[in-house]
């Protein structure tokens, strides 16, 4: 699908396209610190329960509803 096409359905659906926001994911490549609810297992940073906060590698500002915690940024609490 053209990047132009995924940037449409993205704001149909009222979201950012994947390109702006990486996929939180419960297993992140360790950069310095693990986030809060990650835990150190080789060279990754590995979610300690089932639901860790959102944390994604830090490049640049963190996006809305984030917050700088080393190299991540964490989704804030609700």
């Amino acid at each position: 699908m053209p990047v132009h096409s995924r940037f449409a359905l993205a704001l149909l659906v009222g979201m950012a396209p994947a390109a702006v926001v990486p996929a939180p994911t419960e297993i992140l490549l360790k950069q310095g610190s693990c986030p809060s609810g990650y835990h150190t297992q080789d060279h990754y940073c590995v979610a300690n329960r089932n639901h860790p906060p959102a944390a994604v590698p830090k490049n640049g500002p963190c996006p809305s509803g984030y917050h700088t915690q080393g190299h991540y940024c964490v989704a804030n609490r609700r």
